[in-house]
């Protein structure tokens, strides 16, 4: 495991921390962006929360309202 993390992750990891400006790759930064893939496919903000694992879609919309209305009005492709 080691090697892999060493040759494929950090690297992978790297280039994505790059290419959004920050200095590493947070777990945050990947839960996040799983969320706005799935409510971008059209997958109900419960689900999502779920799968982030909230308990209720309640807490999860008090701290991602944001994300939630941005990709609400965003005309999907």
């Amino acid at each position: 495991m080691l090697r892999y993390r060493r040759r494929v992750w950090a690297p992978a990891a790297q280039a994505v921390a790059d290419r959004l400006g920050t200095r590493r790759l947070a777990l945050a930064i990947l839960r996040i962006t799983c969320a706005d893939w799935l409510l971008s496919a059209g997958v109900p903000v419960a689900e999502v929360a779920a799968q982030l694992g909230y308990v209720s879609v309640v807490p999860f919309l008090d701290r991602h309202h944001d994300r939630v209305t941005e990709l609400a009005i965003t005309p999907r492709r």
